[in-house]
């Protein structure tokens, strides 16, 4: 029987950098500080226990050609070529983690979507060298169900097609009950 003991930790933390220029005596500066009015704001997320994931519903895929342009689910291998991930692809996804690794041609960004009806909603849009974790807990904490056509999480790449494409690693986590 699988676990559902294995935790799930996602952080991350925004700082707001001001960027402050003068001139001394004919001399250019830049300065790159802190800004006092939002400084940083994060943290952490943890979850535990029943509130983790199951063995049985972690998946990765590494340097993974994206080969879509217009938003497609990741309920099976179609936005990867069919691709099959190292692990199982969950039924409801937790958390959600992608980096932009590397390109060929000038693709653009890669973007990650969740959709509800018909109407796509941009969670994070990512270049070269990029790369984000999104906690996907949804209202009733379990998670967004992946092959739902009312919760479905996408990808999709600006600019991809057979000469211009990304490579990613994506990861999720989530429960398949």
């Amino acid at each position: 029987m699988p676990s559902n003991n294995n935790d799930i930790r996602i952080s991350g933390t925004m700082t707001a950098i001001a960027v402050l220029d003068e001139t001394l005596n004919g001399v250019a500066y830049e300065a790159k500080v802190v800004d006092r009015n939002v400084e940083s704001v994060g943290g952490q997320i943890v979850w535990t226990g029943s509130d983790g994931y199951n063995d049985d519903a972690a998946c990765k895929w590494t340097n993974k050609q994206i080969v879509v342009s217009s938003f497609t689910t990741l309920h099976d291998n179609t936005w990867s070529n069919a691709v099959v991930p190292v692990g199982t692809i969950p039924v409801k996804v937790r958390g959600l983690a992608m980096k932009y690794n590397s390109k060929v041609g000038s693709p653009g960004k890669i973007i990650i979507s969740v959709r509800t009806g018909s109407t796509e909603v941009p969670l994070c849009a990512l270049d070269v060298g990029e790369g984000c974790a999104i906690p996907l807990n949804a209202a009733d904490g379990n998670g967004f169900a992946n092959a739902d056509v009312n919760g479905l999480i996408g990808i999709r790449q600006i600019g991809n097609d057979v000469s211009n494409y990304g490579l990613i690693t994506l990861a999720l986590l989530g429960k398949n009950s």
